[in-house]
């Protein structure tokens, strides 16, 4: 089992989970940016192919439970979602919950505010769950863009 710790939160995780990337960490600073930038509260977030879920425990970690108020990370790959999993136990993180998802999949109907996701083809969407409208459909940017 191999350990890296980003912002305060420690992330276990095995030889076949994926998601400590360094633009997994610049892709999470530019969110918290953006996020505090337009004084958003309340947000129910949504992190499709989270990865270890680096990205959206990030957020929460350095944003709170106020402002980041509901946490879904999914993923298609099992390892992934186990290692979120033990992260999210080892380090008492509340209010999240790590699916085993192929798109949305075994996710509730919750309407989620921001939905992040990242797929092989590095194509990023932020998508309305309710309207079915792709908000912006972009590759991906150094977050300083976003």
């Amino acid at each position: 089992m191999k350990t890296v710790e980003h912002a305060g939160v420690v992330y276990w995780y095995g030889d076949c989970a994926v998601g400590d990337t360094p633009n997994g960490r610049s892709t999470a600073t530019g969110a918290i940016r953006r996020i505090q930038s337009r004084g958003m509260r309340g947000l129910r977030v949504l992190d499709m192919c989270a990865g270890i879920g680096l990205i959206g425990l990030t957020m929460l970690k350095i944003l709170g439970h106020d402002i980041i108020g509901g946490l879904v990370l999914a993923d298609i790959n099992i390892f992934n979602v186990d290692a979120m999993r033990l992260t999210i136990e080892r380090n008492g993180i509340k209010n999240v919950e790590a699916i085993l998802s192929d798109g949305l999949t075994n996710i509730s109907s919750t309407r989620h505010q921001t939905v992040r996701c990242i797929s092989r083809m590095q194509t990023r969407f932020e998508y309305d769950y309710w309207s079915g409208k792709t908000l912006r459909k972009y590759a991906m940017v150094p977050p300083r863009y976003l």
